[in-house]
């Protein structure tokens, strides 16, 4: 082979190369991405309950989060559960909130590293699966619109349609929700 036909293989080989790194940005397939303010895998906000039970199975337990100004009550598909409000620190699963005519305000995901945003922002998960850090979530999604404290040691970093609870100890994520 000509010195030609080699560069131009090589320059080839380096453009299918990037390409591909560029498209597979999108770690998540559509069954399992999170998309802010609007689904977490199969869960949509603003569908029914009937339609995250159609998708999840039924769910486990319920929990009253508030009755004013608005009843709000969370439906939770939790691998382990706590009897009344209270959410053993180690459970895992999705959770929805809705509205009292069952319409689902927001969608959340607790150490389930299979559910990823387009740029691979997931949480933690069993058998050591490390979830983002602290760091990758300020890389990725810049500084928050609000850093609050939240339950039982978490911080909570809030974006536009998406919030990162992120464990307080490790720095890494634990729980995401979409609004």
């Amino acid at each position: 082979m000509s010195m030609n036909v080699v560069v131009r293989v090589r320059c080839l080989a380096a453009a299918t190369f990037a390409a591909l790194l560029i498209a597979g940005a999108a770690y998540a397939d559509a069954a399992h991405e999170i998309v802010p303010g609007e689904r977490i895998g199969p869960v949509r906000l603003g569908e029914s309950l009937a339609r995250a039970v159609a998708s999840l199975g039924p769910y486990r337990s319920s929990a009253l989060l508030t009755e004013t100004p608005v009843r709000l009550r969370e439906y939770r598909w939790y691998t382990n559960t706590s009897h009344g409000s209270d959410v053993s620190a180690a459970a895992s699963g999705f959770a929805v909130t809705c509205l009292p005519d069952n319409r689902i305000t927001q969608v959340s995901v607790r150490y389930l590293p299979a559910y990823a945003t387009s740029k691979n922002l997931h949480t933690s998960g069993p058998r050591g699966a490390r979830g983002s850090s602290l760091l990758n979530v300020t890389l990725t999604m810049g500084q928050p619109g609000t850093l609050t404290a939240g339950e039982n040691g978490m911080r909570k970093m809030e974006y536009a349609g998406i919030q990162f609870w992120i464990d307080a100890d490790t720095k890494i994520v634990a729980r995401i929700d979409i609004f």
